[in-house]
């Protein structure tokens, strides 16, 4: 605007041999590019910026453009049609009490010149002055329409942005509640099946001590026992995890040496399932914290693969000093479309095509240390698990 407004009382004074009032002229051009430069130095402050303030702006606009139409032919200027700018500014993202309230101060002072005509001075006759009039009033509908059209459609991009961010931010909100109230049905469920489990342990460790009880009896007992205590320890982690657990309390390890504890640990739990792995990444490989919450997510996405294709997983893994990137895939029978967009952003009801409420948890646990799983289908056949994590979180 500054820029514009120099240019033309150059070209008016210059070319056009206008008598403009040179002083005053550039006083108020030169105060409005001081307050440009005021605001550029509040943009940079962390405050937010108020729908009051923002008017203020406006406001310092309209007086500026009201004092240089006053000093430059009052209503008789071509470039009246400028008052239009504020008020559409006002109108896209302000609401309608400020709104109203600017048009009503456009309006005044669009009366205000009108009733203190002041001309400018010509040089020629009044045909040339009225030529001059009319192409004023063209060239300042194409500046109008211009600014308005760019100021519009930048305003216009911000709010989208906005609302992207406000609908992210309500998802997020939905995922959490979602989130708080599987950790209280996990933590009660937990407390619930601690008793009986502990009552059963102790019932197989009464049975063991029996010397009458036959070996193929007491092998069935061994096998029972080390069902019970998997099932105390898996209750020992859901209840830990739906209180939050620490990074602290993970052991510090190597990334190799911790996918391959996950992997044993995993294959001890699923040992009818064929997996072939193939990991790299830069040597020495970096130390994370072996967090269980993570290798919960990452055990939920194997079981998922190894529930719809058993005899075929593949898992590749690449890590840098900076990120970690995992590839489970599977030769399942895969999903459908509108079923593959909810994976990891709902739990799904269905059981039937192997995806659950465990991968509604890998998402949950993998987003919350910045990281994303992306679910894609594969051209040959079954459903691909990428997961893309930052190592800044797990560092110890």
């Amino acid at each position: 605007a500054v820029s514009g407004q120099v240019f033309a009382v150059f070209t008016a004074i210059v070319f056009l041999n206008m008598q403009i009032p040179l002083l005053p002229v550039s006083a108020v051009i030169a105060l409005l590019a001081l307050f440009n430069a005021v605001t550029s130095l509040r943009l940079r402050s962390s405050r937010d910026v108020s729908q009051l303030e923002f008017f203020i702006h406006l406001l310092v606009d309209l007086s500026a453009l009201t004092i240089l139409l006053s000093l430059t032919g009052g209503a008789t200027n071509p470039f009246i049609f400028l008052y239009l700018i504020p008020l559409t500014v006002a109108a896209t993202v302000l609401p309608a009490l400020y709104t109203w309230l600017l048009a009503i101060i456009s309006v005044a002072c669009y009366s205000v010149l009108m009733l203190s005509f002041n001309s400018m001075d010509h040089s020629g006759h009044n045909t040339h002055n009225f030529n001059l009039h009319i192409f004023g009033m063209w060239f300042g509908f194409i500046l109008s329409a211009g600014l308005i059209a760019y100021f519009v459609v930048s305003m216009r991009n911000t709010l989208r942005g906005q609302q992207s961010q406000l609908a992210a931010a309500r998802e997020r909100e939905i995922k959490n509640d979602k989130l708080v109230a599987l950790g209280t049905l996990a933590a009660s469920t937990a407390h619930e099946l601690g008793t009986p489990l502990g009552t059963i342990s102790l019932l197989v460790s009464e049975l063991e001590d029996e010397a009458d009880i036959a070996p193929d009896y007491q092998t069935c007992l061994h096998g029972l026992k080390d069902q019970v205590a998997r099932c105390k320890e898996a209750l020992s982690v859901l209840s830990a995890s739906a209180g939050g657990v620490h990074l602290s309390s993970g052991s510090t390890m190597e990334i190799d040496r911790y996918l391959q504890q996950l992997l044993q640990d995993w294959q001890h739990r699923r040992p009818s399932a064929k997996i072939s792995t193939q990991w790299q990444g830069c040597d020495p490989a970096p130390r994370i914290l072996a967090e269980k919450t993570l290798s919960q997510a990452i055990t939920n996405i194997l079981d998922n693969a190894a529930d719809v294709s058993p005899d075929a997983i593949e898992w590749h893994a690449s890590w840098t000093h900076d990120s970690l990137t995992m590839e489970v895939h599977d030769q399942g029978p895969g999903v459908s479309g509108g079923l593959l967009h909810q994976l990891g952003k709902t739990p799904v009801k269905s059981q039937s095509q192997g995806m659950g409420l465990g991968l509604f948890l890998a998402h949950s646990i993998i987003d919350r240390f910045g990281g994303k799983v992306t679910m894609l289908e594969r051209q040959q056949g079954g459903l691909g698990a990428h997961i893309q994590l930052p190592l800044q979180a797990l560092s110890p």
